[in-house]
């Protein structure tokens, strides 16, 4: 905040919240908080500068609680414009007044409070049979082109991940020494594609032989095995059992180590 010096007739810096704007008391009077051209046309341009960066033009709306251009701009230029897939801890009252909206797969409008929303992310009719969500709907949720809904992504429990697809090459060298190499592609789809959990193939061999059984891999058997070499002088086998949890921790789903967090989207 800064205040007027009568002495020096320039902006000085204040104590903000100490220092007040004062009226004059009357037009010519110079007992009030004067203004110099310069100092409102640096607000001005200020304001201006902000609302051609949100891509917002003046509405000729008076600015009201709820209906402010000026806070949606502050609003996008923090980046969260409508559409923006953000992590949240929040109640869901303070998520609605910060305008998220948990992704659950919910049925909305798109008209009203979330018509910015469906501008912002809705794909086209012409991916309405085939777009993973954010389609348009009936309020049952059936495809429609026509519809007045539209369909969010379910994102609870499940992770998210980048779309189009690359290809990498990884090396490595597993524990016996053995230099591996491997291209794998990954395809992250179209914006809210849904895909199903699934691993990596894991391979394991066994292979019966006079003395024993040789076995590589996540392949163990029931006979007292030693260095992936079942008993000497034993040709028998009481089971053949493929078995991940020998080689990586294993569970219900396939999952990063990770902390949980609502997913939303702001509208």
């Amino acid at each position: 905040m800064q205040a007027y010096d009568d002495v020096y007739g320039t902006l000085i810096e204040g104590s903000w919240p100490n220092v007040l704007a004062v009226n004059a008391s009357g037009p010519t009077a110079t007992d009030g908080t004067p203004y110099t051209a310069e100092f409102i046309n640096d607000l001005w341009g200020a304001r201006e500068d902000l609302m051609n960066r949100a891509g917002l033009l003046p509405n000729s709306v008076t600015e009201a609680p709820g209906a402010s251009q000026f806070t949606e701009a502050l609003r996008r230029g923090a980046g969260m414009p409508p559409g923006v897939i953000l992590h949240s801890a929040a109640n869901p009252a303070r998520l609605a007044v910060c305008r998220f909206l948990p992704l659950e797969g919910q049925i909305i409008p798109i008209d009203g409070a979330y018509s910015e929303l469906a501008a912002a992310v809705y794909c086209g009719d012409a991916l309405n049979d085939t777009a993973g969500a954010y389609y348009k709907c009936d309020s049952g949720g059936n495809r429609d082109v026509d519809g007045t809904y539209m369909v969010l992504p379910d994102a609870r429990g499940v992770f998210l991940r980048g779309t189009g697809s690359q290809t990498r090459t990884v090396s490595w060298t597993d524990t016996a020494g053995t230099a591996h190499s491997a291209t794998t592609t990954y395809d992250g789809g179209n914006t809210g594609d849904w895909q199903q959990d699934r691993i990596r193939d894991l391979k394991g061999s066994f292979t019966p032989w006079a003395g024993g059984l040789n076995t590589t891999g996540i392949v163990r058997t029931g006979e007292s095995v030693s260095n992936n070499r079942a008993s000497s002088g034993s040709s028998a086998v009481a089971t053949v059992e493929i078995d991940a949890s020998l080689d990586v921790r294993t569970g219900p789903d396939n999952a990063p180590a990770s902390t949980s967090a609502q997913i939303c989207i702001t509208y």
